[in-house]
């Protein structure tokens, strides 16, 4: 089944035409059929086939296209190489763009280039394809790994798990190039060529340009010598060679460059399969590509340099999720150099209606060996095409409409419609044009409208601002049947003219036009002057340039922020926020707008704050701030509200909300900062403004929460059957939440299973280690909360002051009094001056012999609680002052624990108070009997028989 399948997939991917003939209900009807039989097909069945010349493109295709699974490991195929950029192109496919790693010698690195490809099925994406280009510079290993999976780098065949050497790329390459036969004269020669058989395109007009003003440059012109231009170049002084000729082959084996307006085979690989290795193909393009190329030009072994004439055509390449493999790197948009002379011409135009209909591919003939030469077609006149043109050239309404308002009229057709020219008997009235009668351009240039259907011929007249007319009578048939689909270019939309699809619409709209002398509409104008941004005179120039430029490595410091910033944001979403703060960081160092450095500061302080850096990440958006004082931005806005709720500063952040403009009920966070601060009246306020909906409200859930109704807040979330560990209930915390409110109705065991549930699906979430640090301290599991909360945040000073206190009391425990007392140097004058963290401290300074310090702390307090005697009265112990130690036992202590009563009787042994030692014990003895040693009863006879004693003594 599979084998069937893949041939369909063969044939139909990326070339919709072939099922255009379909609705889409049937297209849709197709591919669910063919999900249905591969429910029965297992991923290994998949993976593990082949046959039908099956690779790795069409099992991932199939894998996640029809079945929605990903495959287990990864291959991505080195491509190709620029010896003269020294870069690297790679090559895999996925269903889905995740985190991609290239490593040079173990450096993180960013391609120059990177292009997202999608290949069609049917109307649908079937699978999509990454091409990056990388710059190796010295480095000696190239690594890649793609979306966390085991990656292995393919070349020329073999694979290679542990990365590649950069010498092996190169040598392999270079094995690649064919040997021809040169000539030193043809060394790092520039050959233009248009078409085998005639001139007059853009190669023409850049061969002429760059003679007069680069004299310098090795040029030459490829043509066929019976060609009709041929004379006419030789007279102007072009350095012609015969195409196909000896002399032609030793300057292809030779030059450095092949520059043409066409791309056939009979160019690109006259020599044969890789003609062009090793030099770079210029392709100047005959017509503005408004249609779907894609599937004949992807089939080119190189495009080194693509020249395109408008923005819309320039991305419509160039861009992402379009189907072409050109990227940045081979695409430039500079402007036809034929439309140079177009524009300096402008002005000599003609009362002249030319008409120049497109060609089928479906009605001529075959080619004819390596040229543009085709069979006749015998039925060719019986065509649709050929009656219906030819009712246009011989209807009465044409020539009326000449002779009414004055007009010539021409007939230019195609080339491949010229063979069938004398079947049209075009009346004598209409002028018969053709390449061999003069000039296409100069035909431009005279003419004043034109009528055609589909032909790129259009935007020549439109970059001189004149008026089209569309006759459209077969648009669904000729993107079906024709050598491309249609594109971008919507002719209603962006056309310049009217579309018709009747002989009828066509000379109503011919008549308006030419009562108007043919003057294109204030909006046909704006569509024009979208289209051509440049129409200064300099495309031959900016063409120029632009192949001069291949030559040049690729210049210090190159790099395309779009991908600087989509490499950052892959580590983001993979959570990988080590790498995320290292490519935000690079980004950043880029020349980037104001805005777009905004949002690189959000990015990196998201990073910062993911890693516990809270101080780093709000010094980045200040630093923003800083550079920016008048201005305020909503993504850093949001950015310090997180980095203050992080540090649970939960009215600051609420502010820095509703500073972003989010402060409203579907804003989550906003809501659980206003439970947080207590901000009881807002969140109802929110509450009854918003309308009652059916389903989970988190703002109804944080305000029970606000109101402490703990238990009534779990039930809210188990009635509302909640799905806790969905996308959006893990990116709101809701599980984080309702561990705390487990917590606070002393439910542990809950608590803990919310947080294990929630560390499932989430990895090193800082929040989620200060819910387990907080459990850990109702457990009394202090080396737990320190491994929790130094993983939480690398600023510990700068946890949230509750979690600081977990910290410092789980330092005292554990016997960490060196570390304390270091951090209490560090904590801000309002968390030195709380009572508990003095506690904390002055327990610290004791253990570490440093009573003084206890001593004072003391001191400074007014109204010391009875924790506080306790450690007062112990640091008096230690600095040997009993009796003051005993008296504050004795009369600051408002209530008595174990631990007062031993200390107190301690003292008063010191002091020989034997009475109050003896009562001390006895207390102890009554109070806390299963605490006391074994010895308690025979210590408290001992202490009797002293005080009995010392009452002897004294009397």
């Amino acid at each position: 089944m599979i084998y069937e399948i893949v041939w369909y997939l063969k044939w139909l991917t990326n070339h919709g035409e072939r099922s255009a003939f379909l609705s889409t209900d049937e297209k849709r009807e197709f591919i669910s059929k063919l999900k249905e039989i591969f429910v029965f097909l297992d991923k290994n069945t998949i993976m593990n086939f082949e046959l039908a010349g099956a690779w790795f493109f069409q099992k991932v295709a199939m894998l996640s296209f029809f079945k929605g699974l990903q495959p287990d490991a990864q291959i991505v195929y080195v491509e190709k190489y620029d010896p003269y950029k020294h870069m690297v192109q790679l090559r895999y496919f996925t269903s889905t763009l995740s985190l991609e790693q290239i490593s040079l010698d173990d450096r993180d690195i960013i391609p120059a280039y990177a292009k997202t490809i999608r290949h069609d099925f049917m109307d649908e994406t079937l699978i999509l394809e990454r091409r990056l280009w990388v710059a190796l510079g010295d480095a000696q290993q190239i690594d890649i790994s793609v979306s966390h999976l085991p990656t292995r780098l393919s070349l020329g065949g073999k694979q290679y798990k542990e990365g590649l050497k950069a010498t092996d790329i190169k040598k392999h390459f270079l094995a690649l190039m064919p040997k021809y036969e040169k000539k030193r004269e043809y060394q790092d020669a520039w050959i233009f060529i248009d078409r085998d058989t005639q001139a007059d395109d853009n190669a023409e007009h850049l061969y002429r340009y760059v003679h007069e003003h680069y004299p310098e440059k090795n040029i030459y012109f490829a043509l066929k010598k019976e060609s009709h231009d041929w004379e006419r170049l030789q007279k102007e002084g072009f350095n012609l060679i015969e195409f196909g000729s000896h002399e032609h082959k030793l300057a292809l084996g030779s030059c450095s460059k092949v520059i043409s307006s066409h791309a056939n085979y009979y160019i690109t690989n006259l020599l044969g399969p890789k003609m062009l290795a090793g030099r770079h193909f210029v392709f100047l393009q005959h017509g503005v590509t408004k249609d779907d190329l894609s599937a004949w030009l992807n089939t080119k072994d190189e495009i080194n340099c693509f020249i395109t004439s408008s923005p819309a055509e320039y991305h419509s390449i160039s861009d992402n999720l379009t189907k072409y493999f050109y990227s940045k790197k081979d695409v430039f948009l500079t402007g036809f150099p034929r439309h140079d002379r177009l524009i300096k011409s402008n002005n000599v135009a003609e009362r002249l209606i030319v008409i120049m209909p497109t060609w089928r591919q479906t009605i001529v003939g075959k080619v004819l060996g390596n040229g543009d030469e085709r069979e006749i077609n015998p039925l060719f006149m019986h065509s649709e095409f050929a009656t219906r043109w030819k009712s246009v050239l011989h209807s009465p309404l044409l020539e009326k409409c000449a002779k009414q308002y004055n007009y010539r009229v021409a007939f230019f057709p195609h080339f491949n419609i010229l063979p069938y020219l004398n079947n049209f008997d075009v009346p004598e009235y209409i002028e018969v044009l053709t390449h061999v009668t003069g000039s296409i351009q100069e035909v431009f240039s005279r003419a004043a409208l034109m009528i055609t259907d589909y032909s790129s011929v259009a935007f020549e007249m439109a970059v001189q601002n004149k008026q089209i007319i569309y006759y459209q009578f077969d648009a669904r048939e000729f993107f079906a049947g024709h050598v491309y689909t249609k594109g971008y270019f919507d002719y209603r939309k962006h056309g310049f003219g009217p579309v018709v699809e009747t002989e009828k619409e066509l000379f109503k709209e011919l008549n308006t036009l030419l009562k108007n002398d043919a003057v294109p509409s204030a909006k046909i104008l704006k569509r024009i002057n979208d289209t051509f941004p440049f129409r200064d005179g300099l495309n031959c120039e900016r063409t120029y340039q632009a192949i001069a430029s291949l030559d040049a490595p690729l210049p210090e410091g190159f790099a395309d922020k779009d991908i600087h910033q989509q490499y950052a944001q892959q580590a983001a979403d993979a959570r990988r926020w080590g790498l995320a703060e290292k490519r935000w960081q690079a980004y950043l160092m880029l020349a980037l707008t104001q805005d777009e450095e905004a949002h690189g500061c959000a990015g990196l302080a998201e990073a910062l704050r993911k890693q516990g850096k809270t101080v780093a990440a709000r010094n980045a958006i200040h630093h923003w701030y800083a550079r920016h004082t008048e201005q305020r931005h909503t993504a850093l806005s949001a950015g310090l509200a997180l980095v203050e709720m992080a540090e649970h500063h939960w009215q600051q952040a609420a502010a820095h909300w509703q500073e972003a403009g989010e402060a409203t009920i579907d804003n989550v966070r906003y809501c659980y900062c206003l439970y947080r601060s207590g901000q009881v009246s807002v969140l109802e306020a929110l509450c009854k403004k918003a309308r009652p909906a059916a389903g989970f409200s988190y703002a109804r859930f944080c305000l029970l929460l606000a109101k402490q109704k703990w238990a009534d807040g779990i039930a809210y979330v188990k009635e509302q059957d909640v799905d806790v560990t969905s996308s959006e209930s893990l990116e709101n915390k809701l599980l984080i939440t309702l561990s705390y409110c487990y917590q606070q109705l002393n439910k542990l065991n809950d608590a803990h299973q919310c947080l294990v549930k929630y560390e499932k699906y989430i990895e090193n979430d800082p929040q989620c280690r200060l819910k387990i640090a907080r459990l850990a301290f109702l457990r009394q599991n202090w080396e737990k909360i320190l491994t929790q909360l130094n993983k939480a945040s690398a600023d510990v000073d700068h946890l949230p002051d509750e979690h600081l206190y977990y910290y410092c009391v789980a330092l005292l425990r554990t016997d960490k009094y060196k570390e304390l007392y270091t951090l209490y140097g560090t904590l801000s004058d309002a968390l030195r001056n709380d009572v508990r963290f003095l506690k904390i401290y002055a327990q610290a300074c004791l253990a570490l012999k440093k009573t003084g310090e206890a001593i004072a702390l003391f001191e400074a307090q007014n109204k010391p609680d009875d924790e506080f005697c306790l450690i007062y009265a112990e640091a008096l112990r230690e600095a040997g002052r009993f009796s003051q130690a005993l008296s504050v036992v004795r009369n600051k202590l408002s209530r008595y624990n174990q631990k007062a009563w031993m200390l107190r009787c301690e003292l008063a042994q010191l002091c020989e108070d034997w009475d109050d030692a003896y009562d001390c014990w006895l207390n102890l003895l009554r109070h806390y009997p299963q605490n006391m040693p074994a010895n308690a009863a025979e210590k408290l006879q001992n202490l009797r028989l002293l005080r009995e004693f010392s009452v002897k003594s004294d009397a």
